[in-house]
């Protein structure tokens, strides 16, 4: 049962970032904030796939007080320059 609610809301984290509109980022910002570490980690997955907005909310994550924020942030953004990743992208700090 767990593990399905945990696809469940990586789905659903997949999901707003393939719709992409303001609410979609402002749900998928919600829940990189203030829900389960897996959830976390699927939220900033999915801004991580939305370039301007998510970019910009991700960087805002990382400078956050929050640890397990920040360490979903990390991983994200690791995820999009892993040479295993699809599309590699340079990351400027």
């Amino acid at each position: 049962m767990v593990d399905d609610s945990l696809a469940i809301g990586r789905a659903a984290c997949l999901a707003l970032a393939v719709i992409g509109n303001k609410a979609a980022i402002e749900s998928l910002a919600w829940a990189l904030v203030n829900s389960s570490d897996a959830i976390q980690q699927s939220a900033a997955e999915a801004l991580a796939k939305i370039p301007a907005e998510g970019f910009q909310i991700l960087e805002e994550g990382s400078q956050m007080d929050n640890l397990l924020v920040r360490r979903a942030v990390v991983s994200a953004w690791f995820a999009l320059i892993s040479p295993n990743h699809p599309n590699p992208r340079k990351i400027s700090y």
